[in-house]
């Protein structure tokens, strides 16, 4: 049985009380009609006492907001002086009016109801994020989810061999039980977006997704040549799961058995706009109870894992390229987290977005991968329950039945998703000249400092354009928190980019320049991850009711981020992308280790854009900065 999330959210802390545990299961109680059951949806009675996001100041938002859009109009060079004037006159009224400080104090007196109620939404923001992420329409391949490649030993498979792919799948199962048995321990976050890791899907609905989970999952699928696979994960009597040895073996026998290659694979509509899959959806459960059954099966798993074919001369842009959305777009799921074993044997995920981010996924491969390493006592938390040998239950090939029309519609999907695949440029930056060892040396932020070599590059390559930056900074610390936008783009950076461009500025000069915007990323980065930042306090205040500030040029471009970037580094993680969020811009998925940064690029080629010219830019500017020491 499925239960959907965000209804059950709004009955808030009730929820805990919905749930009961026997043998090991949660299960929603009988008498909670239409109650969507959400395990561990409010984990703060068992796991820790954590704060509500707090809500910015209304005058310290406008100033932040004011010193960012200073620092863009000084490396402006494609507004004109009058517009600019114009836009500055409606902020001031917006704060001179009390107008600005009405719609902030909506948002305020909204959130003290609902945290006096106890009920969803768990903080100011926390709806208005649901509804970007579950109302957005969309496509999920490229402008949503996001992909890791693993790294280290244990993460790619020798030709025709699929022993560290059934390691992972077997050891994140496990993973998923612990969490389901409430054995996960606390690490000073809050914990209630792992429950959806395993078992977790999203559901297409027109105007609106919804999310579901499945508690008591039992099975995964596989994905092989555009078909898709039953296996059974656990054992029926123990709900122990099964080891490593039963899922390669598995996985081996589906690709043997080579079947599949069809063109009308449902997959595709999982890459199409969430209004034309929900339509697509509906006619293909309507239609025939075979589809349906296997849209059930697929959406009760507790994981697809997608094999690609075998590819060993795939290079690394190709290897981006797949993880990001496959040679086609097809044989994939995209509603639900997919592990990808790629044709070159590197085995990473494709995560669905919506409930989860970053914080979370690399909490969960950490421990997935000490697992599969056999590391002692888990380094931090506690070694997984083993799993058991199985044989029990075949392969099942899910079967359709759904007629011309829905064919059809696949055939177009197919074309659609294939366009848009081939409309997202990726390239691949393994930056090994040096890393976070010698950066330190610098005394400065690693991280600060690779966001001044991407405004550097960016400014390089469009010098009339502004590097307007996100940077995604997690607010975990917090209930329910998910992120917070780091406005990179500072008085101070682009002091330092301006002074880079200068052709007589000293090497010193050069230098206190780049230290300084160094020093202020990392004070706007404390700023976002206490939730002190501007962009989800404006958002809500939209939401709250309109001005023309928000209408103004100034304020439109201070949030069309053409560099959107996220650093994610662990110790597991080889590689991170995801796609530009502005047809002028570029997507930067970045990790810093100790002796290499890897970087990957991706561009929707409008704007001028250009994912290897960026490339090249940003490896001369890291190289230009280290000339600085």
């Amino acid at each position: 049985m499925m239960y959907s999330v965000h209804t059950a959210s709004r009955v808030g802390s009730r929820v805990t009380r919905q749930l009961y545990k026997r043998g090991g299961q949660i299960r929603g109680l009988s008498s909670a009609s239409d109650v969507i059951v959400v395990p561990h949806d409010d984990m703060r009675g068992k796991y820790n006492q954590i704060e509500r996001l707090p809500i910015p100041d209304f005058d310290e938002t406008m100033a932040r907001y004011k010193l960012g859009v200073d620092a863009m109009a000084s490396l402006d060079g494609e507004m004109d002086g009058e517009t600019r004037e114009n836009d500055f006159k409606l902020m001031q009224d917006f704060i001179d009016t009390g107008k600005g400080k009405e719609l902030w104090e909506a948002v305020v007196k909204i959130d003290q109801s609902n945290a006096e109620k106890g009920s969803y939404p768990h903080s100011y923001i926390e709806s208005h994020w649901d509804d970007m992420y579950l109302g957005g329409r969309w496509s999920l391949p490229i402008n949503s989810n996001p992909f890791y490649l693993l790294r280290g030993s244990k993460t790619c498979d020798a030709p025709s061999s699929y022993s560290n792919t059934g390691s992972i799948v077997s050891s994140m199962l496990r993973w998923g039980r612990k969490v389901r048995d409430y054995g996960l321990e606390a690490d000073g976050g809050c914990m209630s977006s792992f429950p959806y890791m395993v078992g977790g899907c999203r559901v297409p609905g027109v105007g609106r997704d919804e999310l579901r989970m499945n508690p008591n999952w039992g099975h995964i699928v596989v994905c092989f040549n555009n078909a898709f696979f039953r296996i059974e994960a656990a054992c029926k009597a123990t709900g122990r799961v099964y080891d490593g040895a039963y899922f390669s073996s598995k996985l081996k026998e589906i690709v043997e058995r080579g079947e599949g290659g069809d063109e009308a694979f449902m997959g595709y509509g999982t890459g199409l706009g969430r209004d034309e899959w929900a339509s697509l959806r509906g006619k293909a459960e309507g239609g025939d109870e075979l589809s349906k059954s296997s849209i059930d099966c697929i959406d009760s798993a507790a994981l697809v894992v997608c094999l690609d074919k075998e590819d060993r001369g795939m290079t690394e842009d190709m290897e981006s390229e797949r993880m990001l959305h496959g040679e086609d777009g097809g044989n994939r799921w995209y509603d639900k987290h997919c592990l990808v074993r790629l044709g070159s044997g590197r085995i990473g995920y494709n995560f669905e977005h919506s409930f989860s981010d970053g914080m979370v996924w690399n909490r969960m491969i950490e421990e997935v991968m000490d697992d599969v390493r056999g590391e002692g006592e888990g380094k931090v938390f506690k070694r997984l329950e083993e799993g058991i040998g199985g044989e029990e239950g075949g392969v099942e090939r899910l079967e359709w039945g759904f007629g011309a029309e829905v064919e059809e519609e696949l055939r177009k999907a197919k074309a659609e998703v294939e366009g848009n695949c081939g409309g997202c440029e990726s390239s691949f930056l393994d930056f090994d000249m040096f890393g976070k060892g010698e950066i330190k040396k610098w005394k400065v932020s690693p991280d600060a400092a690779l966001q001044m070599s991407y405004q550097l590059a960016y400014s390089h390559l469009h010098p009339s354009s502004p590097p307007v930056t996100y940077e995604s900074c997690a607010t975990r610390s917090f209930f329910r928190g998910r992120t917070e936008t780091i406005r990179s783009l500072s008085v101070a950076s682009a002091s330092f980019v301006q002074t880079m461009r200068e052709q007589g500025s000293s090497r010193e000069a050069r230098r206190d320049a780049f230290v300084k915007a160094c020093g202020r990323h990392i004070e706007l980065a404390k700023e976002a991850k206490g939730g002190m930042g501007v962009d989800r306090i404006f958002l809500a205040m939209r939401k709250a009711g309109g001005h023309p500030f928000f209408e103004t040029e100034t304020f439109k471009k201070s949030a069309n981020f053409v560099l959107s970037t996220s650093n994610v580094t662990s110790t597991y993680l080889d590689r991170f992308g995801f796609g530009a969020v502005t047809g002028e811009g570029y997507g930067l998925g970045y990790l810093v280790h100790e002796d290499n940064v890897p970087i990957n690029i991706t561009a929707f080629g409008g704007g001028g854009t250009n994912t290897r010219a960026m490339k090249k830019a940003i490896k001369g500017g890291m190289v230009e900065i280290k000339d600085l020491f």
